[in-house]
């Protein structure tokens, strides 16, 4: 017998003692394995006729279909690679990539076109290869080899322009078919073949099921725009699937079609993929009967697969469904930007190790270098891979996917090089800068964005300077790119939206102004650029560009926003102390959440620097269309520092669907007195919350906020107020403390296990980094609000609202948000702290409690925030 790879070595091993079984089946016929053996072996022998030996790559151009399974699988046989070659797409790009793989043969359909794209190696028909000459069989003789040939070379976007080309070897892939084996569990099944043969997915979708003695159900090629066959849920039924892989687009289509909806409750198992999992599509696979649901996360540089969550009704409690744990043989580590690895909870790179890993990329050894090297775990040193995706560590073991730290994105399925579409487009004679990002004008925070937007300025002969992102009008041109970017990327990379710019603005340090483009792209208003001439506005420039440009390193004009730009609550404290010297003008820290670039807060100085407290703050991000956010607007009372600084990036990721007010403490600003008491306080929030709105309202409030949030809806319901939810963010209230030693332990024991997961150990190193970032933020906030003479109200509003006694009920639905705890032998949740209803609902985050409102933690806490509100009625 021939040295094939081990899924060809498994085939014919089934074709002796399986001959009649059926391994491929399709609308027009069915395939045993004795006869798909028979195919494969009188293909290779056509292959090998033409000189095809060990290591070389023969690129395969048949669409999704029986003939494009055997030809990979006597490639395989001849111990060749193969490398997809989609002929969708422009042949500018399939030029590059025959080139780049150093193609020395490609496999077409019969009687297929010309590849007007190919000048430079031979092309054979299928058919041509299935009719072995005379005396062939004879004369031939397969060549052998070892796992480190290469198996396929499958091309994905890239950064410079280029497609890059991953290499995966034969011990590459046994590796995931072994661990594959575990994943699936079963054998003798029917397996769906869905995706492209380009795209990577169809590595697992084509070769385990073969592998395993199972039967590959090959759909029709597709005949839709949306890439997915026609009636699959017919053929699911027809061809009794019980095995189905695709990305989340995908089986939102499957969802969306009553057909194919209904078919699913035959699927045993379905695999899901490619892509970020939203827990409301994982519901609703499961609510239409999928028996077992799988999500899949892995880089085509590390074989496919790598990590697999299995997911159950009862674990949907995340916005994004965990991508799990990982396959067997799988290392991994999570690092920062030094390279270092992260503490549970930290958000951080994901790095992958081991024998799925890649060697790198075809001809690309700058990118090898950047991207794979070798790294020790244990006492062993692996191949390892830097995936760019940023993720963190849950507390029970699975891994959370948190974005991308680089100009790379999924989009419906496919691996983007944002880079490589504005390569494209900077080649066009009209394109002076371009920078692509994708689409997220109209999408929630819980989906995904599904197309891409760029932004492009324009080549000008005009002698007048041009003006940094004022946007031009010509429909001529935008088609002119549209149709300059169709001629040499797939469909899919082709921005559904061109705006054209006069300029586009620089950093510091000479590159392209991204966080400028994504604001002006994501709807803010485009306002005039302000005259130099203004002295005042030129001067809040200036403090703006001092306080900011070490530590966001953007160019600073009169329309940024501060918190855009890298701007916190510190840096708020830094920039209103540094107007106070040079103007002796105190200004609200608010000032900043309302008006938070130059030329807004010189307005708000000019018409309100006389302006009286009152504990209403909005946000800039809120500041028009408050009707449209009448019943959808949350106010969200401060904890115990009093102010609301804080939630400026939370209002900002709300601020699509959900208008979030402030309610800050008297006495934080100014000279005024603090509340000194609980009913206080509350009598003055619900006050002033009743003048500015007359209801339904939503309530909701952090740390000892959501305490407070509590007695305001009373008495806003006392008033004839209707409360429609309440939400607390990580809201507690102290236990007695207990007095023996081991009392403490068992406390601390009950409370780990109330936790949800949380155990000793997950606690403590939670705890620990919680207690040095929150002593870090105390003594620089504190240092820095009493340089400006700011009261210390903490200590006041912390005794007055937890010794307060327990309010009762609130008849309304109501939202728990939790998160580590950082003293659980005292800690006690809110929700156990008064008469809760029965529907409140209960969330976990990453965070710590200190560090909620960064930009991760911020993520999560919108998502859930933005499904408990839409979910309520009326609101």
């Amino acid at each position: 017998m021939p040295q094939p790879s081990r899924v060809v070595e498994s085939i014919f091993a089934h074709a002796l003692t399986s001959p009649n079984s059926i391994a491929l089946v399709d609308d027009q016929q069915h395939v045993t394995y004795a006869d798909l053996t028979r195919r494969v072996t009188a293909v290779a022998h056509g292959l090998l006729a033409t000189g095809v030996t060990t290591g070389d790559r023969v690129g395969i151009a048949i669409p999704r279909s029986v003939d494009a399974v055997v030809a990979v699988l006597a490639v395989h046989l001849c111990r060749a690679a193969y490398v997809p070659i989609d002929t969708d797409q422009p042949t500018s790009r399939l030029g590059t990539i025959v080139e780049v793989a150093d193609v020395g043969l490609i496999i077409v359909p019969e009687a297929s076109a010309p590849v007007s794209w190919n000048e430079t190696c031979q092309t054979v028909e299928f058919a041509a290869l299935c009719v072995a000459q005379p005396g062939a069989s004879d004369a031939l003789v397969f060549p052998e080899g070892d796992g480190a040939d290469s198996a396929y070379v499958i091309f994905t976007s890239g950064t410079t322009g280029a497609p890059k080309g991953v290499e995966i070897d034969h011990s590459n892939l046994d590796a995931l078919l072994m661990a594959w084996d575990t994943i699936m569990g079963v054998k003798k099944h029917t397996s769906l073949w869905l995706s492209a043969l380009s795209f990577d997915a169809s590595v697992a979708e084509i070769f385990w099921p073969l592998h395993a003695g199972g039967t590959l159900a090959i759909s029709p090629p597709n005949r839709s725009s949306v890439g997915l066959a026609d009636d699959v849920g017919s053929f699911i039924c027809t061809h009794t699937i019980t095995h189905v892989q695709c990305t989340p687009t995908r089986a939102k289509l499957l969802l969306a079609d009553p057909n194919d909806r209904a078919s699913l409750c035959r699927v045993e198992h379905f695999v899901i993929g490619g892509e970020a999992l939203p827990s409301s599509v994982a519901s609703e696979l499961l609510e239409a009967g999928v028996q077992r649901l799988t999500n899949a996360y892995g880089p085509t540089e590390a074989t496919v697969w790598a990590f697999t969550h299995e997911v159950t009704r009862a674990s949907l409690d995340a916005a994004i469904v965990p991508l799990g744990l990982a396959l067997p043989g799988v290392q991994s580590v999570i690092v920062d930007g030094a390279g270092y690895a992260v503490s549970a909870g930290e958000i951080g790179e994901l790095i992958l190790a081991g024998p799925f890993v890649s060697r790198g990329y075809v001809q690309r050894p700058e990118l090898t270098a950047i991207s794979f090297g070798k790294r020790t775990f244990g006492s062993v040193e692996l191949q390892s891979y830097k995936t760019g995706d940023l993720v963190s560590l849950n507390v029970d073991g699975t891994m959370a996917f948190r974005g991308r730290c680089d100009g790379q994105v999924k989009l419906r399925g496919h691996r983007i090089e944002l880079g490589e579409v504005e390569a494209i487009l900077e080649a066009h004679s009209d394109v002076q800068d371009v920078i692509v990002v994708l689409d997220r004008r109209h999408v929630a925070a819980t989906e995904e964005a599904q197309d891409l937007i760029a932004a492009v300025s324009v080549r000008s002969s005009e002698g007048t300077a041009p003006r940094a992102l004022t946007r031009i009008k010509n429909d001529a041109l935008v088609e002119s790119l549209k149709e300059h970017l169709a001629a040499r990327l797939p469909a899919i990379m082709v921005p559904r939206s061109i705006v054209l710019f006069e300029s586009i603005p620089q950093t510091t340090s000479g590159k392209l102004d991204r966080v400028a483009v994504r604001e002006s792209l994501g709807g803010e208003r485009v306002r005039p650029a302000a005259t130099e001439s203004d002295d005042g506005l030129s001067a809040l420039v200036e403090d703006f560009r001092i306080v900011l440009p070490t530590r966001a390193g953007h160019v600073i004009t009169a329309e940024s926003n501060f918190f855009d730009c890298g701007g916190h609550s510190l840096l708020v404290v830094e920039l209103v102390e540094r107007i106070a010297r040079r103007t002796q003008i105190s200004v609200p820290l608010s000032a900043l959440l309302e008006a938070s670039s130059p030329s807004e807060l010189l307005h708000y100085l000019e018409a309100q620097s006389l302006r009286e407290y009152s504990p209403i703050v909005h946000f800039s991000h809120s500041i028009e269309g408050l009707a449209t956010h009448k019943r959808r607007r949350l106010f969200f009372i401060h904890g115990a520092g009093g102010h609301v600084l804080r939630f400026q990036s939370l209002a900002a990721t709300l601020a699509d669907e959900i208008e979030l007010i402030g309610i800050q403490a008297i006495g934080v600003e100014g000279d005024q007195q603090p509340d000194r008491s609980l009913d206080e306080m509350a009598d003055r929030y619900a006050e002033a919350i009743a003048a500015f709105d007359d209801g339904p309202y939503l309530l909701g409030g952090y740390s000892d906020g959501g305490i407070l949030s509590v007695h305001v809806a009373q008495r806003l319901a006392r008033r004839g107020g209707l409360v429609k939810g309440l939400i607390f963010v990580d809201s507690f209230r102290p236990a007695p403390f207990p007095n023996g030693l081991l009392e403490k332990a068992a406390n601390v024991v009950h409370n780990a296990i109330h936790r949800d997961g949380l155990n000793v150990r997950s606690w403590a190193a939670g705890a620990m980094s919680g207690w040095r970032s929150r002593a870090q933020w105390d003594a620089e906030g504190a240092a820095a609000l009493k340089r400006l003479g700011y009261n210390d109200v903490f200590a006041i509003i912390e005794s007055a609202v937890q010794s307060s006694p327990k309010p009762g009920s609130v008849s309304a639905p109501a939202l728990l948000i939790r998160t580590f705890a950082e003293n659980p032998v005292r800690r006690r949740d809110y929700s156990v702290a008064y008469d809760a209803p029965s529907t409140t609902s209960v969330k976990w985050v990453n965070g710590k409690h200190d560090e909620l409102f960064k930009e991760g933690s911020t993520i999560e806490l919108s998502q859930y925030i933005r499904s408990f509100v839409v979910a309520l009625p009326d609101v």
